[in-house]
């Protein structure tokens, strides 16, 4: 790390890491809980336990396709350094956690994770120039397409694997069949905490490898396991926060959630997630969650869903990454004036 700039990007990046774990982590809980499957404190603890315990392991497997990705395909040539590549990564970071916080005080559903991307693509259309964004090799696909496509494909699946679940369910006896929903949810959170927290924590790692690239941080003899456990340790601590509002939203608003559509929902979040870990996608977890729930709860009774929350919750989605975008691109702008950097 080099000196106070590399310290308060690597805090930037920890604080969003942190809301990252608070805001996902609860969806990813979010199912079992309403359902009365695992008791709330329980399920916190142990998803918070596997979203420190995932991102260590992969570290030390390798499985980082997320991270290498965005750290270097999302930009075309070099990096800037120097005060140019703080301002860049500091506005970037600034705008997402504006647009967050906002966002959560007016209970306006976003993705965190492209609120994230949205602020380094703003910022970075700035300072190195619009067409110095890989909108075609990488941002269009791998992040603008992502917004509307993975919870398109999340929402599918959700719905036929309700139907698939409910068919085979229906030949096994009642109590026996609740049984194993109820064991099934138990098994799936734990899967899909640990899915949702491999490909976070590599979107925090990809900030970081950026930064690297700037000369703000020095990983020249490889990214430290105290790095991987600080990123670790933020998410586990944003879980363990929890988030009551994120968990009703997702387990009861949109509609009741019965073991049978959480069971529906965990498994095609974990499918769309592991892809999205193997493919290195930087995937809004969050979406694929909430599209799950959506698309299983369609399958039982279509009009049971509340789809005036669904519109608004697609609503959030859409403007996130522009929003994101323009402030992190307007920060760049204030805070290159400030440092007398010329743009």
């Amino acid at each position: 790390m080099t000196g106070l700039q590399g310290i308060l990007i690597l805090s930037m990046v920890l604080a969003y890491t942190m809301y990252m774990g608070f805001n996902d982590g609860s969806l990813a809980i979010s199912t079992t809980i309403v359902t009365r499957a695992t008791k709330p404190k329980t399920a916190l603890l142990i998803a918070a336990i596997t979203k420190f315990i995932v991102p260590i392991g992969a570290f030390y497997i390798g499985t980082n396709i997320v991270a290498e990705k965005l750290s270097v395909q999302m930009f075309i040539g070099a990096l800037p350094s120097g005060e140019m590549g703080f301002a860049f990564l500091f506005a970037g970071l600034l705008g997402a956690m504006i647009w967050a916080i906002v966002s959560y005080f007016l209970k306006l559903p976003i993705s965190i994770s492209h609120t994230l991307l949205g602020g380094i693509i703003g910022a970075g259309s700035v300072c190195i120039g619009f067409f110095s964004v890989n909108w075609t090799g990488y941002v269009l696909l791998n992040v603008v397409a992502m917004v509307f496509l993975a919870p398109l494909v999340a929402l599918i699946l959700g719905f036929f694997l309700l139907k698939l679940i409910k068919k085979i369910s229906s030949k096994a006896p009642g109590r026996r069949a609740g049984n194993v929903l109820i064991w099934m949810q138990r098994i799936n959170f734990i899967i899909l905490s640990g899915s949702f927290a491999s490909n976070n924590w590599q979107k925090s790692l990809g900030i970081l490898l950026m930064a690297s690239a700037m000369g703000i941080m020095n990983f020249s003899g490889g990214v430290s396991v105290w790095i991987v456990i600080s990123i670790a340790g933020a998410m586990m601590l944003g879980m363990l926060v929890g988030g009551t509002n994120i968990i009703l939203t997702t387990g009861k608003k949109l509609f009741k959630v019965e073991p049978i559509h959480s069971v529906a929902a965990q498994l095609t979040a974990s499918i769309i997630a592991e892809l999205s870990n193997m493919t290195g996608i930087a995937l809004g977890v969050g979406q694929a969650m909430t599209a799950s729930i959506i698309g299983a709860g369609a399958a039982d009774r279509v009009n049971a869903v509340q789809w005036k929350k669904a519109r608004n919750i697609l609503i959030g989605w859409t403007l996130t990454l522009p929003i994101s975008g323009m402030i992190g691109a307007l920060i760049y702008v204030i805070t290159s004036a400030i440092m007398g950097i010329p743009f």
